[in-house]
């Protein structure tokens, strides 16, 4: 079994999570590779780059961008910049990644500020991927690379063209579908059964593969009528057999009724694993590397039977260092690792209030340990995760202090859990696997 995603994106971690948590036994390959992927999941742009990463591999820290003399890095908990006698020449994107300030992404700008070259790191701190653009900032083609920095793919975004270079041969496909195609063959994967969650590049490399099955996780939503891709795999005659599985409820009953009750569109979900039992204490995390917690200090006061606890891998700035004048407040500045775990083994409940990005999968792991998350609509990171009913208007701050402090009655709190893990698509182990047969 293959699960084939075009990029490893939230939805697709979600059915990789729930492939792992049920056991079975499948193979992930990701054909945009970032350059942070888990270990056990593949591209082939790792295939084809025989890459062989050490224990001694790390990201690359922000500072260790190679620069001509006399340029400076200047940086910040959230990015960095280029500069030349005062004008930025490029800006510096970092990863989600444990280590802080781990550089993903350079983005070399012309005389004119337009973005023209992005150089691509992974978690190895090796560049393995540069895009060039045009005057408009239009991405042209892209080059991928080995560790010993040889151009090893390359790929015209303009024609649709792909240049594989390898094994001491060179082959040209006309389209990335035919790309992926050859990489499954030569990569010896079986196909016989095949998981996509695009009706895109995905739907196609299937169409070209031999007998077998293939599931279309739909984790979209149908406008006024069905893909015409979803459509051909459901009543088209093919060399393989087609599945269509909705882990939304709504959006399966939709399908059903647009498919005309076709029997090969069958209803799906996610199968988690909850680290522990909410105690219904009156903790509440915050995980930030962010100074900006909407309506943090309003909260504070008019909530003042909880104790929330804020922590952040990197120092404090005073904006987040002055709520420690309040008694509800503990703040963990360069927290450690063990001061996260132990954080969200006590919390009971996660405030996802803080701007920029989400830190490390916060939201993920309280859903995992049970905690009640509540946000503003306007800072929600992970609204698969997150009620509805429990993600206000971002003025709405009279609403959402009543809300929070309604639930201090264990029967709410009890009924908000039950709801949240039912509107994240939870079903049984044996509900999933079925599915998938």
């Amino acid at each position: 079994m293959i699960n084939l995603f075009y990029q490893l994106d939230k939805p697709s971690l979600e059915i990789y999570r729930s492939l792992k948590n049920v056991g079975i036994e499948s193979k992930t390959v990701v054909i945009e590779d970032s350059g942070f992927l888990p270990s056990d999941i593949t591209s082939p742009y790792q295939f084809f780059a025989k890459y062989h990463a050490t224990k001694q591999d790390r990201p690359k820290f922000f500072n260790e961008i190679k620069i001509p003399k006399h340029w400076e890095i200047h940086g910040s908990n959230q990015f960095a910049n280029v500069f030349n006698l005062g004008e930025i020449k490029a800006n510096i994107k970092y990863h989600s990644h444990p280590q802080p300030r781990s550089v993903h992404r350079v983005e070399w700008l012309d005389k004119n500020q337009k973005v023209r070259f992005v150089d691509v790191y992974n978690q190895y701190g090796y560049r393995f991927m540069q895009e060039v653009r045009n005057a408009d900032s239009q991405i042209v083609f892209k080059s991928y690379f080995n560790q010993q920095n040889e151009e090893i793919i390359y790929e015209n975004i303009v024609t649709n063209q792909l240049i594989l270079r390898w094994n001491g041969k060179e082959y040209i496909f006309d389209s990335k579908t035919k790309f992926v195609q050859f990489y499954l063959r030569e990569s010896g994967l079986d196909t016989n059964v095949l998981n996509i969650n695009s009706l895109g590049v995905p739907f196609f490399v299937s169409l070209g593969l031999d007998n077998g099955h293939t599931n279309i996780i739909w984790q979209e939503q149908i406008k006024e009528q069905i893909p015409g891709n979803m459509q051909h795999a459901l009543t088209k005659t093919l060399n393989r057999s087609y599945k269509v599985l909705v882990p939304d409820q709504m959006e399966y009953n939709h399908v059903k009724v647009m498919s005309e009750q076709n029997e090969n569109v069958i209803p799906f979900g996610y199968h988690y694993q909850f680290k522990r039992q909410n105690q219904g204490s009156r903790d509440v995390l915050i995980a930030t590397n962010s100074d900006d917690l909407l309506h943090f200090e309003q909260i504070v006061k008019d909530c003042p039977e909880y104790t929330f606890h804020v922590a952040a891998m990197t120092e404090m700035s005073n904006t987040l260092i002055q709520y420690d004048r309040f008694e509800n407040v503990i703040l963990y500045p360069i927290a450690s690792k063990y001061t996260f775990n132990k954080l969200f083994e006590t919390c009971d409940y996660y405030l996802d209030i803080n701007s920029g990005n989400e830190l490390h999968g916060a939201v993920r792991r309280a859903f995992d340990m049970n905690m009640l998350i509540l946000s503003f609509k306007g800072r929600a990171h992970n609204k698969t995760l997150t009620l509805p009913e429990l993600t206000k208007d971002d003025a709405s701050i009279e609403d959402f202090i009543k809300t929070l402090n309604q639930h201090l009655d264990q029967s709410v709190l009890n009924r908000s859990l039950a709801l949240q893990i039912k509107h994240a698509n939870h079903i049984s182990k044996e509900a999933f696997i079925q599915a998938l047969q």
